[in-house]
């Protein structure tokens, strides 16, 4: 008669199912991946749209927000719905992998990349595809695309500001974007100051996008979000503070000031020379041999070697021929290979810079033999004097400084010969197994171990990189970045600061070092370049700064320091002339700012902090509950293999479910997913998107069983019905398993997680229990049916207004289209109007039914009842139930909770409140100052205890809220409380912070719904507080 097991499995299957078909939410809590509100709103908005329509949508993130987690979640959901669809990502090539690695870690979704396959035509018939822009973009494969009349239904392109228009990346943006149901574009930087480009990358995501009206396309459809304005669940900036940044002046010892002379007056008389012949070519032979040396003597004396080399060659007649470079090419070349982390190809453009002999120094080559001569000998006498330069030095210092305070530091470099020298002069001093690096031409897993390295705690401390970790690595571990040289191009800069100034950053204070050249002029104009980019940081924010930093280029840069290095400017002239380049980029942030600002899509979905709080964290569907689900349907024999706490591996008996014993209204869904489902033999993966874990969910639907609890309120009878709500068209929109009481109340099903389970029971005396009924109609009018039903409408009539709004703007486009038959005019419009009225129908309201039959009967049994009903406890002890121990041991947890509010009041200054009734997985909520949210579990003994019950709700809780979640043992419980009734402080208790994965080696389970902490393993000696957590 009573049979916990099934009752579990028939509640457990209702339940994880409904909130899979029903809840776009549950794709998230079971990807690995924490919750943060403005990612799971801006999801949700994607579904709104997805379900009223096309997704045309234009997601602009600063750098380090997570654009790749709200697609994913996106896609996730999708994929979940029809995995046939077929989806294709453009991106640019650096970043392919990140993609994969990410889709599949976070989400399991296992895409094909291009390098991996076959490149033809074929290539694009894979189902889903990552692919370079900048491979598809060729004329072979757009042909290829329409002569095969390739489509999908999800296309996603990243960084849509590299399409310009008449650009290849935009011509096949355009092809792809009119081969697609769904078009995702996502970029940091959406708009550039100049209104015509900002309209075009709009039109690329929606042909119909044009100046008339473009402003009503950022209102709908465009998704800004910047890191000043975000929060997390508690409502506190993520992003509280800017990074600190910092310049560093070097100043040389008398031999270094000479050799900086000596360079400076080399490179003087080229630039000079390329003002004088109008020849840029010339001047980046300069610039390439003055960046270097300022970079490291080093690097700079092997550049120089080079370049003697080249000159003795083509004196001696030896060398190949050098053509003209086109110096726009060549830089355009260099921007691109910098952007793809190509270190090599950078190197080989360098390279042919510097080998590059104008026609008007041929006769001169004797005398700039012997200038470079001269110049290595200098720098060759510096290092053998000293080894490690007065540059590396002071980064010495910088290193050390942040070393002792536990931080961990990122060195970026743009010259792999300086990079090698830091590693052996900083390998030296502090250990090679403190210092890992990432260069361009390292193996993709070797890059990805080099971060493993940064990230351990007893791993790396110092990472030194190029350019090639500026972009699509997560190196948050680190809180300090020290360029070794500023880079010219401001993006690269900013970049730089987004590595670590990103979500997952655990470090309260982030610092960013500049090492200013010795060169002045170059030293002076980056000055001023730093400063603009701070001032743009600190009134606008990051963003902002990398917007900018898209507009002035490192061509505006470069050429002032030429100009300046050729007398037309001085040095003061040349500082003026960037500032006033920043100031009227500055000015048009203003302008950028408020078109971004009519970016209003995610306001029509109701705000996170209240969609998760209403419903609490408990009804969010993990792999921990799948994997408890699964505990339970092997004891009935429908699967078998190993499963703890952590899931192994199982396998599925053959059965069919009846499908007339499912109480679910909507069967149709239940069949189509089972065809999908039902040829599945193993369960891999805990997760809904296994097919096999979709198999068992299916199998336990028609299970029923009765399950007894014990409770303080009075005897009742409880039957767990399906609540279905339909909208005002009849149209099923949501259904979930409830309790719904004898006496009219209903409750949540995790509300009997709470409960203690009773298995022993003297069945005859219950039969009459059994009898009872429950009155749905009294039900309906619950509190929390009330509550459930006003959000569903909220929803459904959300979702109406869209479609309404929707087919109001097509019928004003038909009604002005001139162009258009009268007669097909007429008709169209009078479909609209019908699908308006449908719409107006389908949002007046929301009805709440339940099933006819029961999922399981519930037996609440009161205290002062339970001898009654002659019950023995689940530990099988055998001795009469005690009522009067029952209520001593509730008043235990009653002092337990006033030491707690007294310690959390008085220890901490927060403000802690009793919401142990809500049955959350939690008892207290407490506020600090800082509006920092702690959720506290309190357990109280009367002496000093052996061990901890943790609930499937605490567990649940306490997996979520991780550090956030606070478990409190208070031993001696009674006494402590007298001592606060006496005006005394009370003993210390345990306060253990995140206690699932703190004693996760102490947790054990038991066959009942309990997780059982061994504190014999724990040590109670040890500093009780950890810390204000």
């Amino acid at each position: 008669m009573i049979d916990y097991v099934r009752f579990r499995v028939g509640v457990d299957s209702n339940f994880i199912f409904t909130r899979y078909l029903y809840d776009p939410v549950t794709v998230l809590a079971t990807s690995k991946i924490d919750l943060l509100p403005y990612q799971i709103e801006d999801f949700l908005t994607l579904l709104d749209m997805a379900e009223t329509g096309e997704v045309r949508v234009l997601l602009a993130y600063e750098t380090g927000l997570g654009k790749t987690i709200v697609t994913g979640l996106f896609l996730k959901e999708m994929l979940l719905r029809d995995e046939n669809q077929r989806v294709l990502i453009l991106v640019p090539p650096n970043i392919r992998r990140q993609w994969k690695r990410e889709l599949k870690e976070k989400f399991n979704l296992d895409f094909k990349v291009d390098f991996e396959l076959d490149k033809s035509p074929d290539m694009l018939k894979e189902k889903w595809l990552i692919a370079s822009m900048d491979t598809l973009k060729l004329e072979h494969w757009k042909k290829w695309i329409e002569e095969y009349e390739y489509r999908w239904d999800i296309v996603v392109v990243d960084e849509l500001h590299r399409a310009k228009e008449g650009n290849q990346r935009a011509q096949l943006i355009q092809l792809v974007s009119s081969r697609t149901k769904h078009f995702i574009a996502l970029t940091a930087t959406p708009h550039d100051g100049k209104e015509e480009n900002f309209i075009f990358r709009l039109s690329l995501i929606n042909p119909s996008v044009d100046e008339s009206n473009y402003k009503d396309f950022v209102r709908q459809y465009v998704i800004r979000r910047i890191k000043r304005e975000v929060t997390d669940l508690d409502g506190r900036k993520l992003f509280p503070q800017l990074p600190i940044t910092r310049t560093v002046e070097i100043e040389p010892t008398p031999e270094e000031r000479e050799f900086y002379r000596a360079v400076e007056e080399y490179i003087r008389h080229y630039y000079r020379l390329a003002s004088q012949e109008n020849n840029r070519a010339i001047g980046l032979v300069a610039t390439v041999i003055g960046r270097t040396v300022s970079s490291s003597i080093r690097a700079g004396v092997a550049a120089l070697k080079r370049r003697l080399n080249r000159l003795t060659m083509e004196a001696a007649g030896i060398a190949t021929e050098t053509s003209q470079i086109d110096p726009d090419e060549v830089l355009r070349k260099l921007q691109e290979a910098m952007e793809e982390a190509d270190d090599k190809t950078v190197e080989q453009l360098r390279e042919e810079i510097i080998n590059f002999i104008p026609p008007q120094l041929r006769d001169e080559l004797k005398v700039e033999e012997e200038r470079l001569k001269k110049l290595i000998e200098m720098g060759e006498s510096i290092i053998r004097r000293e080894r490690i330069d007065t540059k590396a030095k002071e980064l010495l210092k910088i290193v050390d400084e942040h070393l002792e305070k536990g931080n961990k530091v990122i060195i970026f470099t743009e010259y792999l010969d300086t990079l090698f020298y830091l590693n052996e002069i900083l390998g030296e001093k502090y250990g090679p197994e403190r210092v890992t690096l990432i260069y361009g031409s390292m193996k993709p897993e070797e890059k990805d171990e080099s971060v493993r390295k940064l990230w351990a705690e007893d791993g790396a401390s110092i990472l030194i990189a190029t350019d090639a970790a500026g972009e699509s690595l997560d190196l948050q571990a680190a809180n300090v970045v020290i360029n070794y040289e500023i880079p010219w191009n401001p993006v690269v800069y900013i970049q730089r600061i987004g590595r670590v100034y990103r979500y997952g950053q655990k470090k309260p204070v982030i610092f960013i070092y500049g090492i200013l050249p010795v060169f002045k002029v170059e030293r002076r104009v980056l000055e001023v370049v730093l400063d603009k980019i701070n001032k743009i940081k600190t009134d606008f924010d990051l963003g902002s700064a990398e917007i900018v930093g898209e507009i002035i280029s490192q061509k505006d840069i470069e050429k002032v320091i030429m100009e300046t290095y050729a007398n037309l400017l001085n040095t003061e002239e040349a500082r003026e002339k960037i500032s006033r380049n920043f100031e009227e980029k500055r000015r048009l942030l203003n302008k950028i700012k408020e078109a971004l600002s009519k970016a209003k899509a995610v306001q029509k979905h109701v705000r996170l902090e209240r969609l998760l709080k209403d419903k609490n964290v408990l009804e969010l569907v993990t792999e921990q509950h799948v994997i408890r689900y699964l505990q339970y349907l092997r004891e009935t024999g429908l699967v078998y293999g190993s499963i703890g706490d952590q899931f192994g591996h199982m396998w599925i008996n053959d059965k069919e479910p009846n499908f007339d014993n499912i109480k679910l209204v909507n069967k149709k869904q239940v069949k189509a997913i089972w065809k999908r489902v039902q040829k599945a033999s193993e369960i891999v993966r805990p997760n809904l998107d296994d097919l096999g874990a979709m198999k068992a969910i299916l199998l336990g639907l028609e299970s029923e069983g009765v399950a007894a609890f014990l409770w303080e309120g009075e005897t009742l009878y409880g039957e767990v019905r399906i609540a279905t709500f339909t909208d005002g068209l009849g149209t099923v929109v949501n259904e979930i398993p409830v309790v719904v009481l004898e006496n009219g109340d209903v409750k949540p099903v995790t509300w009997l997680k709470e409960l203690e389970v009773l298995d022993e029971i003297d069945h005859d005396k219950i039969k009459e229990l059994l009898q009872k009924q429950v009155d749905t109609k009294v039900a309906i009018n619950s509190e929390l049916i009330k509550c459930l039903r006003r959000d569903v409408h909220e929803s459904v009539k959300n979702r109406a207004t869209l479609l309404i709004g929707k087919y109001h703007s097509e019928i004003r486009k038909v009604s002005s289209d001139t162009k258009l038959d009268k007669y097909i005019r007429e008709r169209k419009l009078k479909e609209l109007r019908e699908k308006v009225k449908q719409e107006m129908n389908r949002k007046r309201a929301v009805e709440v039914s339940f099933s006819e039959k029961p999922i399981g009967k519930v037996l609440l049994i009161g205290v002062n009842d339970a001898n009654k009903f002659t019950l023995k406890k689940s530990s099988g002890e055998s001795k009469p139930f005690d009522p009067e121990l029952w209520k001593r041991k509730k008043e235990v947890e009653l002092a337990a909770m006033a030491v707690v509010e007294w310690w959390e009041k008085h220890k901490f200054g927060r403000n802690p409140r009793d919401v142990s009734a809500d049955g959350r997985g939690y008892d207290i909520e407490s506020v600090g100052e800082n509006h920092e949210t702690f959720y506290v579990e309190v357990k109280g003994f009367k002496r000093e205890p052996v061990k901890v019950e943790l609930t499937e709700n605490e567990y649940h809780a306490a997996s979520y809220y991780k550090d956030k979640y606070l478990l409190y043992i208070v031993p001696h419980a009674i006494e402590n409380y007298q001592r606060i009734l006496q005006g005394l402080e009370p003993e210390e208790p345990i306060i253990i912070p995140d206690p699932v994965n703190t004693l996760k080696d102490l947790i054990e389970i038991e066959w009942k719904p309990r997780y059982i902490i061994n504190l014999k393993g724990l040590s109670l000696n040890q500093e009780r507080v950890q810390g204000d957590t």
